[in-house]
Protein backbone atom coordinates (compact mmCIF):
# COMPACT_ATOMS: atom_id res chain seq x y z
CA UNK A 1 0.00 0.00 0.00
CA UNK A 2 3.06 1.86 0.64
CA UNK A 3 4.03 2.13 -2.74
CA UNK A 4 0.70 2.77 -4.19
CA UNK A 5 0.37 6.28 -1.78
CA UNK A 6 3.71 6.99 -2.72
CA UNK A 7 2.35 7.30 -6.60
CA UNK A 8 -0.35 8.49 -5.53
CA UNK A 9 1.28 11.56 -4.31
CA UNK A 10 3.55 12.09 -7.25
CA UNK A 11 0.41 11.93 -9.01
CA UNK A 12 -0.97 14.90 -6.68
CA UNK A 13 2.42 16.92 -7.59
CA UNK A 14 2.15 16.26 -10.77
CA UNK A 15 -1.40 17.71 -11.41
CA UNK A 16 -0.54 20.40 -9.56
CA UNK A 17 2.42 21.44 -11.24
CA UNK A 18 0.62 20.65 -14.53
CA UNK A 19 3.74 18.26 -15.26
CA UNK A 20 1.58 16.02 -17.99
CA UNK A 21 4.51 13.34 -18.30
CA UNK A 22 5.09 12.74 -15.25
CA UNK A 23 1.44 12.39 -14.45
CA UNK A 24 1.03 9.98 -16.85
CA UNK A 25 3.62 7.72 -15.63
CA UNK A 26 2.51 7.60 -11.76
CA UNK A 27 -1.08 7.01 -13.42
CA UNK A 28 0.18 3.85 -15.17
CA UNK A 29 2.00 2.67 -12.48
CA UNK A 30 -0.54 3.23 -9.62
CA UNK A 31 -3.06 1.27 -12.65
CA UNK A 32 -0.34 -1.67 -12.06
CA UNK A 33 -0.28 -1.69 -8.70
CA UNK A 34 -4.26 -1.34 -8.39
CA UNK A 35 -4.24 -5.02 -9.73
CA UNK A 36 -1.18 -6.64 -7.99
CA UNK A 37 -1.55 -9.00 -6.04
CA UNK A 38 0.36 -7.92 -3.35
CA UNK A 39 -1.67 -5.08 -2.72
CA UNK A 40 -4.73 -7.20 -2.30
CA UNK A 41 -3.07 -9.24 0.56
CA UNK A 42 -1.50 -5.98 2.53
CA UNK A 43 -2.46 -6.09 6.29
CA UNK A 44 -2.45 -2.09 6.72
CA UNK A 45 -4.95 -1.50 3.87
CA UNK A 46 -7.06 0.31 5.90
CA UNK A 47 -4.24 2.32 7.26
CA UNK A 48 -3.38 3.43 3.45
CA UNK A 49 -6.95 3.96 2.51
CA UNK A 50 -7.24 5.88 5.00
CA UNK A 51 -4.36 8.06 3.71
CA UNK A 52 -5.24 7.56 0.41
CA UNK A 53 -8.86 9.33 0.96
CA UNK A 54 -6.74 12.69 2.62
CA UNK A 55 -5.32 13.41 -1.00
CA UNK A 56 -7.43 15.25 -3.14
CA UNK A 57 -6.73 13.10 -6.81
CA UNK A 58 -8.94 12.91 -9.51
CA UNK A 59 -12.71 11.20 -9.70
CA UNK A 60 -11.24 8.52 -11.72
CA UNK A 61 -9.11 6.93 -9.26
CA UNK A 62 -11.24 7.19 -6.45
CA UNK A 63 -13.44 5.32 -8.73
CA UNK A 64 -10.99 2.84 -8.54
CA UNK A 65 -9.99 2.86 -5.00
CA UNK A 66 -13.87 2.22 -4.41
CA UNK A 67 -13.57 -0.99 -6.84
CA UNK A 68 -10.32 -2.34 -4.76
CA UNK A 69 -12.32 -1.58 -1.58
CA UNK A 70 -15.31 -3.13 -2.80
CA UNK A 71 -13.45 -6.63 -3.20
CA UNK A 72 -11.62 -6.72 0.37
CA UNK A 73 -15.29 -5.39 1.93
CA UNK A 74 -15.68 -9.43 3.65
CA UNK A 75 -12.09 -8.88 4.79
CA UNK A 76 -12.33 -5.26 6.17
CA UNK A 77 -16.12 -5.00 7.78
CA UNK A 78 -14.85 -5.85 11.46
CA UNK A 79 -12.17 -4.24 11.43
CA UNK A 80 -13.47 -1.03 13.68
CA UNK A 81 -10.84 1.75 12.12
CA UNK A 82 -12.68 0.42 8.88
CA UNK A 83 -16.03 1.01 9.74
CA UNK A 84 -14.73 4.40 11.84
CA UNK A 85 -13.21 5.85 8.36
CA UNK A 86 -16.05 5.03 6.71
CA UNK A 87 -18.69 6.73 9.36
CA UNK A 88 -16.64 10.15 8.54
CA UNK A 89 -19.04 12.25 6.95
CA UNK A 90 -16.34 13.45 4.52
CA UNK A 91 -15.89 9.92 3.08
CA UNK A 92 -19.71 9.09 2.18
CA UNK A 93 -18.78 9.85 -0.97
CA UNK A 94 -16.37 7.02 -0.95
CA UNK A 95 -19.12 4.83 0.71
CA UNK A 96 -21.36 4.97 -2.25
CA UNK A 97 -18.54 4.16 -4.62
CA UNK A 98 -17.81 1.38 -2.78
CA UNK A 99 -21.78 0.26 -2.89
CA UNK A 100 -21.86 1.34 -6.41
CA UNK A 101 -18.75 -1.04 -7.11
CA UNK A 102 -20.17 -4.19 -5.43
CA UNK A 103 -23.34 -3.55 -6.97
CA UNK A 104 -21.76 -4.04 -10.55
CA UNK A 105 -22.10 -7.08 -12.40
CA UNK A 106 -23.40 -9.26 -9.58
CA UNK A 107 -26.40 -11.46 -9.43
CA UNK A 108 -29.26 -10.06 -7.58
CA UNK A 109 -29.01 -12.34 -4.57
CA UNK A 110 -25.22 -10.82 -3.72
CA UNK A 111 -26.59 -7.53 -4.22
CA UNK A 112 -29.52 -8.24 -1.32
CA UNK A 113 -26.64 -9.57 0.18
CA UNK A 114 -24.01 -6.41 -0.03
CA UNK A 115 -27.30 -4.04 0.92
CA UNK A 116 -26.99 -5.81 4.39
CA UNK A 117 -23.08 -4.78 4.16
CA UNK A 118 -24.11 -1.12 3.46
CA UNK A 119 -26.64 -0.93 6.19
CA UNK A 120 -24.40 -2.14 8.75
CA UNK A 121 -21.72 0.53 7.45
CA UNK A 122 -24.34 3.14 7.59
CA UNK A 123 -26.64 2.58 10.40
CA UNK A 124 -24.40 0.90 12.69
Amino acid sequence: MEELLHHVRVDEIADYYLVNELRKVAKQRIDQLLVSETLHESADFVAGLSTFLGFRHDPTLKTRMAQLTSTKIRTCIDLPEFLELLEEPENQGFVVAILKASAQGTPKAVQRNKSCVASRILYD
